[in-house]
C-alpha cells in the first residue's frame, strides 16, 4: 500500500480543456502546457488525457527529452518545445516536434543535422518584447530571420513571445509587449503558420485576432493566474469554470494522546492547551510538503479538517485531531484537494509568495500520479 499518492481527474482536465477550447473558438490551436511534470500533475498522465481531447491540439514541452518521451509513451498529437534542447536534435527528425529558436548557433545546428538526415525542422523563433529571458531583440529580429531564411534544413512555422506580469491589474506593460510584437509582425510580413503571444492569463483578458496558437498552462489544471485574471474573464463569460485537476492523499500511521503543555515538532513551535489528541502522516518537506505548512495548513479527514501543529518534518507532519470524529490508523488523509482551506492557491499564500505553480511542481515527481475519472 502505497504511503501517498496523487489522484488527478480526468473528467476536471477535460473539463478545463473543453472551457478553453469554446473561449479560443475552434479555428485556434488549443496548446496545454505539460513542462515541469505538467505542473506537479504528471506529464505522462496529463499527457494521456490530452490525446484522447478532441479540445487540446497540440502540447507544450520544456525540454526535448521530455517531448521524445512522449513520444515513446504513444502521444501523437504535435508537440511544441519552448525551452531548451537538452539531448541530440537528430532524436526528433521525422517525429513532428516543432523547436525554438533565440540565436543563430542553434539555427545553423538543426541546419546541419536537419541535411544529414534529410529532414526539415519546424521552428518557432522567439522575440524577446521585455521579460528579457530567451528570445530575438525586435530590432535583430529582420537580419535574424532573413538569415534563417537561407537555411534549407529548417522551415519558418511559428513566432512568439513570451509576457512578463499579464495576470497583473495593470496592463501598461503587457500592452508594450503585445504593441512590440504586433509592430514587427506588421513589418516582417511573413506568412507565420503559428503566432502565439498568450499565456493562461492573456488568453483570458486579450485580444486573439492577431493570434492563432494558445500555450495554457495553469489553466488546464484548474488554476486561475489571479484574482483579477479570474473576475476579468467571470465578467466577460459568466459560464467560464474551472476545476481543480489533481488531489494529494496519505494515510494515518500512528495515533497518540498527549497531556496539555506538550510541545510538538522540531523547536517546539507548538503548544498544546488542553490533552489533545495528534495524528502523524508520512509525509514531510522532502515529499514537497512545504515547511512552511507548519502551524498554518490544514488537512482533510472524512468531511472534517484539522489542522497542521508543530513544523512539518522531513517526512513527517503532524495533525491535531481532537476536534474531529475518531480516527484509526490507515485512515486516508487528503493533503490537497480542491476544497478551499486545502486548495494549492491556499498553500501559496501560506509560502508567503503566492505562487501556485511552486507549490505544485515541488511535489516530489516520483510520487504515483493516478488517473481517476
Amino acid at each position: 500500500m502505497p504511503y501517498t499518492w496523487i489522484e488527478i481527474s480526468k473528467s476536471a482536465l477535460l473539463h478545463n480543456l473543453a472551457q478553453y477550447k469554446k473561449y479560443i473558438g475552434t479555428h485556434n490551436i488549443l496548446a496545454p502546457v505539460v513542462k515541469a511534470n505538467a505542473y506537479g500533475h504528471g506529464m505522462l498522465q496529463v499527457a494521456h488525457i490530452c490525446q484522447e481531447s478532441p479540445d487540446a491540439d497540440w502540447l507544450c514541452v520544456a525540454l526535448l527529452s521530455d517531448a521524445l518521451l512522449l513520444r515513446e509513451h504513444g502521444i501523437t498529437k504535435p508537440i511544441f518545445v519552448l525551452g531548451y534542447i537538452d539531448v541530440d536534435p537528430a532524436l526528433a527528425a521525422h517525429k513532428h516536434i516543432d523547436l525554438l529558436v533565440y540565436d543563430l548557433a542553434i539555427a545553423q545546428q538543426l541546419n546541419t543535422i536537419g541535411n544529414k538526415h534529410n529532414c526539415v525542422f519546424n521552428i518557432h523563433i522567439k522575440i524577446d518584447t521585455g521579460l528579457s529571458r530567451l528570445g530575438v531583440l525586435p530590432h535583430e529580429a529582420h537580419t535574424f530571420i532573413a538569415t534563417i531564411r537561407t537555411l534549407p534544413g529548417i522551415a519558418l512555422r511559428g513566432i512568439y513571445s513570451h509576457l512578463a506580469e499579464s495576470q497583473l491589474e495593470d496592463t501598461t506593460f503587457t500592452h508594450q509587449q503585445l504593441q512590440k510584437f504586433d509592430t514587427l509582425l506588421m513589418q516582417l510580413d511573413l506568412p507565420f503558420a503559428l503566432k502565439h503571444v498568450a499565456n493562461t492569463a492573456a488568453t483570458m483578458r486579450f485580444s486573439r485576432n492577431n493570434y492563432n496558437f494558445f500555450r495554457v498552462g495553469a489553466g488546464t489544471y484548474g488554476l486561475w493566474p489571479s484574482e483579477t485574471v479570474k473576475n476579468i474573464t467571470l465578467q466577460q463569460d459568466p459560464s467560464f469554470t474551472l476545476k481543480p485537476v489533481l488531489t494529494w492523499k496519505t494515510r494515518i500511521m500512528h495515533i497518540k494522546k498527549v497531556h496539555a503543555d506538550t510541545s510538538v515538532g522540531y523547536n517546539r513551535t507548538h503548544q498544546t492547551t488542553k490533552e489533545s489528541t495528534l495524528a502523524i502522516v508520512p509525509i514531510g518537506y522532502y515529499d514537497g510538503y512545504d515547511i512552511r505548512y507548519g502551524n498554518k495548513g490544514m488537512v482533510k479527514i472524512g468531511n472534517a479538517y484539522a489542522p497542521i501543529v508543530g513544523r512539518v518534518c522531513m517526512n513527517h507532519t503532524i495533525i491535531d485531531v481532537s476536534n474531529i470524529p475518531p480516527v484509526q490508523i490507515g485512515d486516508e488523509v487528503t493533503l490537497m484537494g480542491a476544497d478551499e482551506p486545502i486548495s494549492a492557491p491556499r498553500f501559496a499564500q501560506l509560502t508567503g509568495n503566492n505562487n501556485v505553480r511552486e507549490v505544485l511542481t515541488n511535489i516530489y515527481p516520483h510520487i504515483e500520479r493516478r488517473i481517476v475519472p
